[in-house]
């Protein structure tokens, strides 16, 4: 009962921490809003228009890099959070389950951290496509306070750019299935 009440308090506790650091590492890395602008790259033909798109590969991996640091620097400053568990919880009192002193109880995180940034397009009407540049961030995190031991996984994916390409939208169109066209 106890180990199970343990599980769930250290896995949320857990969770709450993860999920703060890496929203906090993310935005400290990411606010540099000339970062955006040069993720994607652009090229254009003689009339203006965009022929292709690409992502800035040394930035991202930089970035990258920079956003893992960080993240297990984060990790290993604040290495002790506590739970609390009261002494009824933690003899099996159901009855008066949450009364009593409470006792806290140190956890000790140990992070695992993967990171990964995935582009991808997507249809946004006619005849125009979003390009869209997120990153993803796994943590899993293995918690244990003796006798406890529990682990618990923590993903976010963020968008870090986009872009949404235009094309020429034709003058004629035709309905195959209604076998007519229209100009």
């Amino acid at each position: 009962r106890v180990s199970a009440l343990f599980n769930s308090l250290a896995q949320s506790k857990a969770r709450f921490e993860a999920t703060y650091a890496i929203n906090k590492v993310i935005g400290e890395t990411t606010v540099d809003s000339k970062t955006y602008s040069d993720i994607i790259i652009k090229e254009y033909d003689g009339e203006g228009k965009i022929t292709a798109v690409s992502t800035d590969s040394a930035l991202i991996n930089r970035m990258q890099s920079e956003i893992s640091a960080r993240l297990i620097e984060r990790f290993r400053e604040n290495n002790q959070y506590y739970i609390t568990l009261s002494i009824a919880n933690i003899l099996g009192m159901r009855t008066i389950t949450g009364f009593g002193p409470k006792v806290p109880i140190k956890i000790s995180p140990s992070p695992n951290v993967s990171i990964k940034f995935d582009d991808s397009f997507v249809s946004a009407g006619i005849n125009q496509t979003k390009f869209a540049v997120n990153i993803t961030v796994e943590a899993e995190m293995m918690v244990s306070a003796i006798p406890f031991r529990t682990s618990v996984g923590v993903e976010r994916t963020i968008p870090v750019a986009q872009v949404v390409l235009v094309g020429s939208v034709p003058d004629t169109f035709a309905d195959f299935n209604g076998n007519f066209a229209k100009e």
